[in-house]
């Protein structure tokens, strides 16, 4: 069964990959001034990471909206983010579009997944984005990024976050 779901989800991803994508121009990159971020919300013990990381930015006065991604039962009380969950994926793992649709056809200037490693259903959303500049872990699927940041932290999401904020220093962004 795997085989077959893995097969209509390359399938999926390979039509994704020959749609018309924009080059990004790190040159040209507009004023940050509207940032998508995905993550899994698997974990509760990230979610204030993942929050003051999202903080951060608006403090900085971005437009920032936010998709996380929930796999297994949690107690959502304390959870302040739209989502989607394991509920929304086809039975190949991509997530319906109808969940996705505003998100996806934002034109946000960057995207950001913050999930330390490679993700099925994030770097499915990332490639299908319409954002400009897409950022995240290095993927076996590398052609959802245009930016990847070394995933060596994948256990601890504060040293890959600490990563994630360095290499964007370093690019300017």
């Amino acid at each position: 069964m795997n085989s077959i779901q893995d097969y209509f989800y390359k399938q999926t991803f390979k039509r994704a990959n020959n749609a018309k994508v924009l080059d990004p121009i790190l040159e040209d990159y507009l004023p940050n001034e509207k940032i998508g971020v995905v993550f899994c919300a698997d974990h509760e013990k990230d979610w204030d990471a993942i929050a003051e990381f999202i903080d951060g930015l608006k403090q900085q006065e971005i437009d920032v909206q936010v998709l996380a991604y929930i796999s297994k039962e949690i107690r959502l009380e304390n959870f302040h983010f739209d989502y989607i969950s394991s509920k929304d994926l086809n039975w190949y793992h991509i997530p319906k579009m109808e969940r996705l649709e505003s998100f996806i056809n934002q034109d946000f200037d960057y995207l950001f997944n913050l999930h330390p490693q490679s993700h099925r259903t994030l770097d499915f959303i990332c490639k299908i984005s319409k954002s400009r500049i897409k950022v995240g872990p290095e993927a076996a699927a590398a052609d959802c990024y245009d930016i990847m940041i070394d995933g060596t932290y994948k256990e601890e999401l504060g040293l890959y976050l600490y990563e994630f904020r360095s290499t964007l220093q370093h690019l300017s962004i």
